[in-house]
Parts: structure tokens; C-alpha cells; sequence
């Protein structure tokens, strides 16, 4: 019996993960600010800052990408719509803006308007290719902010063409407006990160992390 590959074709060998997503974990904290969430949120950040340093973008970074593992390592998983900037990806749509198909705004699509549209920032929902930078990831993280400490994407029960809509004109929802007892420094961090214009929200996902671990270490 031959080894595997011996045929001469490329195949891989990965790490098995065994673990459970953020949108797992968050089932069993229950919504919140816990360091239970923050902190595995920050280190998936710390992961992506790398890809980020090699000009790579995720495009798709939410919560049940967000995968911790028993021994507390986070891990970034599915890199399927991650894109090199600078460099165009043949699933863009060439920039235009194109109408949503009324479809599951929790799940990502490949095509016109890449990424899930809970998540996405407004650069995304407005299919903006040339606009797709690290600052695109920096908005991701700040929804997922927002789905920790109150259980839902920002948006979530709008209908799809509504919820695209919206954030294509920064029509975005504050935390405290959600949950009123969000302590006010949370609250600035997650709307810095989803601020409508890329230049307006953190200059790196590693300036978010450090954020929201400052937070963590003022309550401690």
C-alpha cells in the first residue's frame, strides 16, 4: 500500500482543533462584558494583527470563526475570504454597489457583497473592492464586541436589503443603546471600531486588543 502522496500530488496536513467558538462560549457566559469573552476576543485579534503585518485581510472574522481550544489558545479560523490588498479578488464585484439577495444575513457570500452582513463594515455592504484594508477587519471586531456584551450582531432582526442598507450609511447601533448599563469607556471602544469611515475607527486590530485589555485591567 502506497504512503499518502506518493502519487506525486500536493495534499495537507492540519491541526486538529478541538474547541468551541465564541458564539458557543457566549452560550454558555450568557451576554456580557466578562474577561471570559474580552480576552479570547483580543487574542483572536493578536492572530489576525500578523496576517494584517503581511498585507493580509480576513474579510469574515465573527464570532463563530473565533475558535477557543481547552488549553485558553485562541484560534482564527476560515480563511476562505481573505484577500491580499492591493490586489483584486476575483469574488469582488469590481467596486459598484449591488443589492442584497434575501438570503441569511448571519452567513457569509462569495460575490457581489463579500462577508456576512451582520459583520460587515460599510466599505463591504457598499462593495467597495479598492476600499478593503485591515480597518475592514477593525469594524468586524467591533460587531463582535457588540454580539458579547448583547448577544446579537448590531442589526440583527432587520431584514437583509434594511441591514445593508443601513450600513452602507453608517446606520450602526450603539451598545449602550442596546444595553444602558454598558460602561461608557465599552462603549467608545466598540463605536470607535465600527465608525463609518475606515480613517475614523482604530489604526490596527492590535490597537482595539489593547482597548479592550486596558478595560479588562481597570475593573480588575
Amino acid at each position: 500500500m502506497r504512503p499518502v502522496g506518493d502519487d506525486g500530488r500536493p495534499y495537507l496536513v492540519l491541526e486538529y482543533l478541538n474547541g468551541g467558538t465564541l458564539v458557543r462560549q457566549l452560550d454558555v457566559y450568557g451576554p456580557g462584558w466578562v474577561a471570559g469573552l474580552l480576552e479570547p476576543l483580543a487574542q483572536a485579534c493578536d492572530g489576525l494583527h500578523f496576517a494584517h503585518a503581511r498585507s493580509i485581510v480576513h474579510r469574515d472574522a465573527k464570532l463563530s470563526n473565533i475558535m477557543v481550544l481547552p488549553a485558553g489558545r485562541t484560534v482564527l479560523l476560515d480563511w476562505g475570504l481573505g484577500k491580499v490588498v492591493d490586489q483584486q479578488d476575483s469574488l469582488d464585484s469590481g467596486g459598484g454597489p449591488v443589492e442584497p439577495h434575501a438570503e441569511d444575513p448571519m452567513q457569509s457570500r462569495a460575490g457581489a457583497i463579500v462577508g456576512t452582513p451582520a459583520y460587515m463594515s460599510p466599505e463591504q455592504a457598499r462593495g467597495e473592492a479598492a476600499a478593503i484594508g485591515p480597518r475592514t477587519d477593525v469594524f468586524t471586531f467591533g460587531a463582535n464586541l457588540f454580539h458579547l456584551v448583547t448577544g446579537k450582531p448590531p442589526g440583527h432582526g432587520d431584514d437583509l436589503r434594511v441591514l445593508i442598507s443601513r450600513r452602507r450609511t453608517g446606520d450602526i447601533p450603539r451598545l449602550r443603546a442596546a444595553r444602558p448599563e454598558v460602561p461608557a469607556r465599552l462603549d467608545a471602544i466598540c463605536s470607535r471600531a465600527m465608525a463609518l469611515r475606515p480613517e475614523h475607527r482604530y489604526p490596527t486590530v492590535a490597537a482595539f486588543a489593547a482597548d479592550l485589555r486596558a478595560f479588562l485591567a481597570a475593573r480588575e
